[in-house]
């Protein structure tokens, strides 16, 4: 969890981020504009809502930094405060030696540095001597940097519920609605001189789109090789991790039995030493209040443990079924959902966090042994997302594909893919943050996402690896990660069909009440 607080005149900044920000996104209507009273706070954070740790910069500003979970912290030279948080130590190194070889105190560098940064991080660094902070986000967004804007102040956090505690009884609550993420792709230089508050931006590369022309892509060997490298590049610092308690895996597998999911947990099972546990977590909704849960998650999630048992009889994979009653499944809805997914506030954002919710968190049932399962201290849970949008999973590319061919295809998949930094990567992490866990997403490592749009950029390939219409559904989309889990040894878990989430475990039926869209959230949780 990183949160800041800072007070300014934001006249500025106001008028900056209007300029900078696409205005397809529409967020102009998500600056507050009125003027707004709002008294000094006090920061918590963390574990229990206990103060963590405190700094305060000067008298004349006020700014708080929170964070918890993997968050390095580090006071370096001149001034400087760096936090970050990411998957890479790398990354974090070449910011700071960067910042150090160079003895800023502008916080002023060549954007080329970040060319080699890679994996999902946040970095944010202040100067004490110049009041000047900076922002930098990965090329996908995926850590969340939910930012509001008021008359007197702004703020900017890693987690929604931070916005909620701080001014659920000081502001309306529409001011929650009217927060949103900052884009990916920038860095954003804050100035505090002079008593006024500005932004700046600098575009950097988004080293993800490089095709890589030393693939032999000709062989289909070869490109499966290559998948699973990738994913062994992602898995190789957890698998230095200790085993925890009863040689359980550091990382839950939120598991839903479909092609994806059922990647990861066989690749991961490939690697991991004999004995060793893996957790596999299946939610499923009762949706019609009768205390059945036989959805078609929990039917698909079935059949694939089992066919994982079998295909890797050394590894003990214990499927954990999380059953949500009708009255859990609002409670969870009105009472957490609503303060940790803004600004995500579609009524998909709220069925698709339900779900991910109440599967990291809510109570669970061993299949193994029967009983109830008491979760690890998990390093984080391991999410699949991506290889739809990577590999052309969803079922409206077979019409695109038919009716304006291959290249509208490959657009369509590209803008899904471009937006993952709204829609869905920061929702997630937003989440996540709130529950004092991590959430990763092994396909849409660097590496891996080199391979599809390298796939991409050439009809035939795209035709025999990712999607094929003249092949039925369940066979021609995400082909060749279908060839991966035929390769494992699962073969009739490879043909199953792409299902959303929210449909796969019926979250849909407990939050949608027929809505569809983007929905009034303060009216929809009030009327809970």
């Amino acid at each position: 969890m990183f949160h800041v607080i800072l007070r300014k005149p934001l006249t500025n900044m106001c008028k900056a981020v209007e300029r900078v920000l696409d205005s397809k996104y529409d967020y102009s209507s998500a600056l507050y504009e009125e003027h707004v009273s709002i008294n000094e706070y006090e920061a918590f954070v963390s574990n229990n809502h206990e103060i963590d740790r405190t700094i305060h910069i000067s008298p004349e500003i006020t700014l708080f930094f929170c964070y918890c979970g993997d968050y390095t912290y580090e006071e370096l030279d001149n001034g400087l405060i760096m936090f970050f948080h990411g998957n890479s130590p790398s990354d974090y190194h070449l910011i700071k030696d960067t910042i150090m070889s160079q003895h800023i105190t502008s916080l002023d560098f060549e954007m080329e540095i970040f060319d080699s940064l890679q994996d999902t991080f946040f970095c944010f660094v202040f100067n004490r001597n110049t009041s000047e902070f900076l922002l930098l986000k990965d090329r996908l967004g995926a850590k969340s940097t939910p930012f509001t804007l008021f008359t007197d102040a702004c703020m900017i956090s890693s987690c929604a519920h931070c916005f909620y505690e701080y001014l659920r009884d000081k502001l309306d609550i529409n001011t929650l609605i009217n927060t949103f993420d900052l884009p990916a792709l920038f860095l954003y230089r804050f100035s505090l001189q002079n008593n006024e508050f500005a932004l700046n931006t600098q575009s950097y590369s988004n080293n993800l789109t490089i095709l890589d022309r030393t693939l032999d892509l000709s062989d289909a060997d070869a490109v499966r090789g290559y998948i699973k490298s990738s994913l062994t590049n992602f898995f190789e610092p957890f698998l230095n991790l200790p085993l925890l308690e009863n040689r359980v895996f550091p990382l839950g597998v939120l598991f839903s039995g479909g092609v994806d999911s059922t990647l990861l947990a066989a690749h991961l099972a490939s690697l991991v030493p004999p004995n060793t546990q893996i957790d596999l977590y299946n939610v499923a909704f009762d949706h019609k209040n009768i205390k059945e849960y036989d959805t078609p998650d929990r039917i698909t999630g079935l059949a694939a443990w089992e066919e994982l048992k079998e295909c890797f009889p050394a590894v003990e994979f214990n499927m954990c079924a999380i059953d949500v009653p009708v009255d859990e499944g609002l409670d969870c809805l009105k009472y957490t959902l609503f303060k940790n997914i803004l600004p995500s506030r579609s009524s998909m954002d709220v069925n698709i966090a339900l779900a991910l919710c109440c599967a990291s968190s809510s109570k669970a049932q061993s299949l193994l042994t029967g009983n109830n399962y008491t979760r690890p201290n998990y390093k984080g849970y391991l999410l699949a997302q991506g290889a739809d949008e990577l590999f052309g999973g969803y079922k409206r590319l077979h019409s695109i594909f038919a009716k304006h061919g291959y290249s509208a295809c490959v657009e369509t998949l590209k803008t899904d893919i471009d937006t993952l930094w709204y829609k869905n990567l920061p929702r997630e992490d937003r989440l996540f943050s709130f529950l004092q866990k991590t959430a990763y997403f092994p396909l849409l490592n660097e590496r891996f996402m080199r391979i599809a749009y390298t796939i991409m950029d050439d009809q035939e390939l795209f035709s025999k690896y990712m999607l094929n219409p003249t092949l039925q559904r369940g066979i021609g989309e995400k082909i060749v990660l279908r060839q991966i889990l035929c390769e494992y040894g699962l073969e009739r878990t490879a043909t199953n069909p792409k299902r959303a989430i929210q449909f796969g475990s019926k979250s849909a039926k407990i939050a949608n009440a027929g809505k569809k869209g983007t929905v009034d959230m303060f009216e929809f949780f009030n009327s809970l």
